[in-house]
């Protein structure tokens, strides 16, 4: 499965956009591609690793909440959004 970064680069190529870092990519999301919902998901997906990697543990979400909330909406959301856009 890809990641999310995987997928908003593929989307962002296509318009010769190749970030070098997250707030690059993120801007260049929000300019080429402003749909609310994918922006949002994607922004969901970058502080859930900045929590999961700089967070106490009682603060991140559960598996559960990653598998249902993280990967079963809004990394599907991503997919489903390149899949169209590509």
């Amino acid at each position: 499965m890809a990641t999310a970064v995987e997928l908003v680069e593929k989307l962002l190529a296509r318009h010769n956009h190749h970030s070098r870092d997250h707030f690059q990519r993120r801007t260049a999301l929000e300019r080429h591609h402003p749909n609310r919902q994918l922006n949002r998901a994607y922004g969901s997906l970058y502080y859930a690793s900045l929590d999961a990697r700089y967070s106490p543990l009682a603060e991140c979400p559960t598996a559960k909440e990653a598998r249902e909330d993280l990967i079963g909406k809004r990394l599907r959301f991503i997919i489903q959004y390149v899949a169209a856009h590509t």
